[in-house]
């Protein structure tokens, strides 16, 4: 699996000219490599369809609102593998159910901006060693 480095394009947060202009499709097949994921995963936690993901990837752009999604989703991929140590952690972390999360899956919450902020307390929580 692909290391994460602070050269990686992964790591600077897009702007949000860039956002509202919308993401490029490698954005999404960078997030996707990273969690190890298959494309109908990524495209239901995103919540895109399916058919609207493959017009995405054809075209190499994402909506604004997508790309809004995909950049809240890579920033908090990114908090778990700083608070874990390292993208495999995360990746694991990202994709097990968790009893503190109602036994849903971290990625699973993602599909909200509620369950991202859900996600992130309790990454705070586990930096802080605090359960």
């Amino acid at each position: 699996m692909p290391l994460m480095h602070k050269a990686d394009p992964m790591l600077q947060p897009p702007s949000p000219d860039a956002i509202q202009a919308g993401l490029p499709a490698e954005s999404y097949v960078r997030l996707r490599t990273f969690l190890g994921t298959t494309d109908q995963q990524l495209a239901e936690h995103l919540s895109i369809p399916m058919r609207t993901l493959q017009r995405r990837l054809a075209s190499n752009r994402f909506s604004s609102e997508e790309s809004d999604r995909l950049t809240r989703l890579v920033r908090i991929f990114k908090e778990a593998a700083g608070t874990l140590g390292d993208v495999d952690s995360a990746r694991e972390w990202m994709l097990t159910p968790n009893p503190s999360l109602d036994f849903k899956t971290p990625l699973e919450l993602t599909a909200t901006d509620t369950g991202c902020v859900e996600v992130e307390r309790l990454l705070i929580r586990i930096e802080y060693g605090v359960f």
